[in-house]
């Protein structure tokens, strides 16, 4: 396909570069069924590679060491241990609900995060695996499961003893 603007193309595929087989460039000279284009059109060979790639002067952006985000983890234990410490002390539904609600939706939900987040960082070139990381994941949760309960089976008694 032939561009139609008088923009210069890095890659030489301007309308002003493209000849067939067998014709003058605009100097005269015959190309035969030499390829055509200009002269500056990089070649791939093995002798040739680039030393860098991006931009002339470009800075290479550092390596940094990627590990798993153990922030969502850590709330998800506090969630579940604050829901099981408010389904301990005596209080009414609104407290039994909160810890339900804690432990189920910042506790399983944080998890999430961490699962989603891990594994979009487990995509980058230099991720650092942690043997403790899916085992932290199991016990956050468990522990989540474990407060969910707790707090269901607080809110089952305190309706049951309402009527």
């Amino acid at each position: 396909m032939v561009k139609n603007s008088s923009a210069p193309d890095p890659w030489g595929n301007n309308q002003h570069s493209v000849r067939a087989p067998g014709t003058a460039d605009e100097n005269g000279n015959w190309r035969g069924n030499a390829p055509s284009g200009p002269a500056n059109v990089p070649s791939w060979s093995a002798t040739k590679t680039p030393a860098t790639w991006g931009p002339p002067g470009a800075s290479v952006a550092p390596r940094v060491l990627v590990r798993p985000p153990y922030l969502f983890l850590w709330i998800a234990f506090a969630a579940a241990l604050l829901a099981l410490v408010l389904t301990a002390i005596p209080g009414g539904l609104a407290v039994g609900v909160a810890a339900w609600a804690l432990a189920g939706f910042v506790g399983f939900g944080s998890a999430v995060m961490f699962v989603q987040r891990d594994a979009r960082r487990q995509a980058e070139v230099f991720y650092a695996r942690d043997p403790r990381a899916p085992w932290l994941y199991r016990l956050a949760i468990a522990l989540s499961f474990i407060g969910v309960v707790v707090a269901a089976v607080r809110i089952a008694l305190i309706v049951g003893r309402m009527g």
